[in-house]
């Protein structure tokens, strides 16, 4: 029975001011102080910056062009207007080639008949098309820029 109510003696001692005795008192303060910045300390290594990367393709064809969503929808990206098909979060920037979800990328027209046709594709995704822009230290993004010499 007595080894059940030590550690609740200890506690009771160590809040109570009235326990204390002189010489525990300042031991007790120092231990509690240094027990607080060891947790303190612990818990900012474990803080991580996250960092946003926005993928943007840039329609500035003159005609409209569709996109397929790897669920299957399609997605009108109006001439002069954009679409952000993917974004990741990591530590650091992604670039294009290196977002997993984002392998690839077709987009159609429709011609006279109403048709669809491939006018681009990236498969698999490269980088040299893309222009990087860092919006904030954490917040960036990939573009791809279309124009009607690029998908003719």
């Amino acid at each position: 029975m007595h080894s059940k109510t030590q550690p609740f003696r200890f506690f009771t001692r160590l809040f109570v001011k009235e326990s204390y005795s002189l010489k525990e008192k300042p031991k007790k303060k120092i231990l509690l102080i240094l027990v607080a910045f060891t947790l303190m300390a612990s818990q900012c290594d474990e803080d991580e910056t996250l960092l946003q990367t926005n993928f943007i393709v840039q329609n500035d064809t003159s005609i409209d062009l569709i996109f397929i969503t790897e669920a299957g929808d399609e997605v009108i990206i109006e001439s002069g207007d954009s679409l952000a098909p993917s974004s990741a979060v990591d530590e650091t920037f992604i670039a294009p080639a290196d977002h997993s979800p984002f392998t690839s990328l077709t987009l159609f027209k429709t011609d006279t008949n109403g048709d669809w046709v491939q006018t681009y594709e990236q498969n698999p995704i490269t980088k040299a098309p893309w222009v990087f822009n860092e919006q904030s230290p954490l917040d960036a993004n990939y573009t791809l820029v279309l124009t009607d010499s690029i998908i003719e």
